[in-house]
């Protein structure tokens, strides 16, 4: 099969919520820096990446309550 590749799909925006002690914790601030940037090409993989990190850091601090929608 012929694949012909489209255009690439760029991020047009993103939303992290931290709610309670989560909004000053030192951890998040500086993995918020990290998140994939607006206007970039989707890299699935860092993505991922991201939201894992997001992930390990709310179950090592006992941010059980976290979620992604």
């Amino acid at each position: 099969a012929k694949v012909t590749p489209g255009e690439p799909v760029l991020i047009g925006g993103t939303e992290v919520i931290l709610r309670g002690g989560a909004r000053t914790d030192k951890d998040y601030l500086e993995l918020l820096k990290t998140r994939p940037a607006i206007g970039t090409v989707l890299n699935q993989g860092d993505y991922d990446s991201f939201k894992k990190s997001l992930t390990s850091v709310a179950l090592r601090k006992g941010y059980f309550d976290s979620e992604f929608n």
